[in-house]
């Protein structure tokens, strides 16, 4: 029972079935020689077809297959505990020798037993028998031992390669993660600020602020291992988010929505819009800009999503690249929809008209593909 238990991990039945499979095609050309022959008078004249077909080579086939059953699992073993290849070949080697002996018996004691021979055994027979098929034996095995390598180190590559691919999936996801993880302490850390800073002014406004910031944080841990999510659900925490907005700047700042029905079930980034809200506040607000409009425009344009969101307040008069590597919150969204899309994505900061635009083009994807992570 010991020995079953010890053995198990190293029996595979796939590997005997394609070892089945080669020696069975070896067998049936080799059985369509003899017949050729047989037929034509050529070889084989002083024995019968039963003796062919049943005692010669229907034991050799079965003689064959039982030991290199038991071989495999043998050579599977030296493969997985890595044993120093002089031991490897001495192994095989004696394994071989002992294949052609063991069929030279089996065949003997058949025939014995049906009297087709009364030769009594000796040395000299099992030699001479054996130096006749030792070339065969030999190419016989070595071919069955090299079908495991090369199915095991396969096997072997596609499990690195799974594994890979796996490790891959998890950095992507921790790094996704932990940016993820950076959104909401920025974001609280900010409206934290905003309200400490009104509660000297109106306490009952800033008492409100508090609820609604309780609500939004409610929907960002329900939603916190969420990389992709549905526009409507961004747009939930974008109403959440311009409510504590409104508590602080009254009729300051007004946001104007220009959203296509038809992308309301479309998977975007998380905090996209509301990243881009919060940043065209924090740059386009200012004692000279007291009146700023945000507009929100989502469309569809065939496999793209086309989200821009605009402001009227001061202009970016700094290069670009240094207004997005100022703002942690651009940088962040910019990292992880360099995860999310590879290269398959748009992000650009420009000035058009006296407004600020940003523009962020996506692939058109629909809730069924959303990427969830654990």
């Amino acid at each position: 029972m010991k020995v079953l238990k010890s053995i198990k991990p190293y029996i595979d039945k796939k590997l005997i079935n394609l070892t089945i499979v080669f020696y069975s095609a070896f067998s049936f050309f080799s059985l369509l020689k003899m017949i050729y022959f047989k037929s034509t008078g050529a070889r084989f004249n002083n024995e019968t077809w039963s003796f062919m077909f049943f005692e010669t080579y229907f034991v050799d086939y079965v003689i064959v297959i039982l030991f290199m059953s038991t071989a495999l699992i043998i050579t599977k073993q030296l493969i997985v505990k890595k044993y120093k290849l002089i031991y490897v070949v001495i192994i095989h080697l004696f394994l071989s020798t002992l294949l052609g002996i063991i069929i030279f018996f089996a065949l003997f004691l058949v025939q014995s037993l049906t009297g087709s021979i009364s030769t009594n055994i000796s040395v000299s027979l099992v030699f001479h028998y054996y130096m006749n098929v030792i070339d065969l034996n030999f190419l016989i095995y070595f071919s069955l031992v090299g079908i495991t390598h090369i199915y095991i180190n396969q096997k072997e590559i596609k499990r690195i390669k799974l594994d890979e691919v796996k490790l891959r999936e998890n950095l992507t996801q921790n790094k996704l993660q932990a940016l993820k993880s950076h959104i909401q302490p920025h974001f609280l850390f900010n409206t934290l600020n905003n309200i400490v800073s009104l509660i000297d002014i109106d306490k009952n406004k800033s008492k409100s602020m508090l609820v609604d910031l309780s609500d939004l944080l409610r929907e960002l841990i329900d939603n916190r291992n969420d990389n992709l999510w549905e526009l409507s659900e961004e747009l939930t925490i974008v109403d959440k988010y311009l409510d504590i907005i409104k508590v602080r700047f009254l009729d300051d700042i007004k946001i104007i929505k220009d959203i296509d029905e038809n992308t309301t079930s479309a998977l975007i980034p998380s905090m996209l819009i509301q990243t881009l809200i919060e940043n065209a506040i924090k740059h386009g607000y200012s004692s000279k800009n007291t009146q700023l409009t945000i507009q929100i425009i989502v469309k569809k344009n065939k496999d793209k999503l086309m989200v821009l969101v605009k402001n009227n307040g001061k202009a970016i008069e700094e290069p670009i690249e240094k207004t997005i590597n100022n703002g942690s919150g651009l940088t962040n969204l910019i990292e992880r929809m360099k995860i999310i899309y590879q290269a398959n994505f748009l992000f650009k900061i420009s000035n058009v008209n006296q407004e600020v635009v940003v523009k962020t083009v996506i692939p058109f994807t629909i809730a069924e593909y959303k990427i969830h992570c654990d």
